[in-house]
């Protein structure tokens, strides 16, 4: 996964490169073609403007701006690679998930028992969950922190019992 992250910030560079390189060539193209001139104070005549393109300007360029584009994405698709899908992509409305708590006096139900956070709707493995609260003896677990202290600052809102 890392390598076709860090393959495909390379071709993107390349692909950048090659379309910065033709609209630059079009730019110079233009700018010769449109004979503009200037005049140096004290010169009689008029000295025409023309633009080059250096071919190691160039490639100096394409080189650095690839080997940047490749950090860019390998950085990230290292990180992402060593977390679970669910935590890489992030649960929508959540904060990313903070590093995995066990819910205390819980054991895992089974690898694919799954409950859900109350606060976002996502589906939590009880074993991974980033923190659980209890409330009139039932025990809530949340993917993120941010989940656990939404509930905690209001937990009736999001639990299905009534206020006593």
């Amino acid at each position: 996964m890392v390598r076709l992250f860090t393959l495909e910030g390379g071709l993107l560079a390349l692909v950048s490169s090659a379309v910065g390189l033709a609209v630059a060539s079009i730019a110079i193209a233009s700018i010769n073609a449109a004979g503009i001139s200037y005049s140096a104070g004290v010169a009689s005549q008029p000295i025409p403007l023309t633009v080059s393109l250096l071919p190691e300007a160039v490639i100096a360029a394409t080189i650095f701006l690839a080997g940047v584009a490749v950090l860019a994405s390998l950085l990230p698709a290292r990180r992402a690679a060593r977390l679970a899908i669910a935590d890489a992509l992030g649960p929508r409305g959540c904060v990313m998930p903070e590093p995995r708590l066990r819910v205390p006096g819980r054991t895992p139900l089974g690898r694919h028992s799954m409950e859900k956070d109350v606060v976002c709707g996502m589906r939590v493995e009880p074993a991974k969950a980033a923190g659980a609260s209890e409330l009139n003896g039932k025990v809530y677990i949340f993917c993120s922190k941010g989940c656990k202290t939404k509930f905690d600052a209001d937990p009736f809102r999001y639990a299905k019992e009534t206020e006593p």
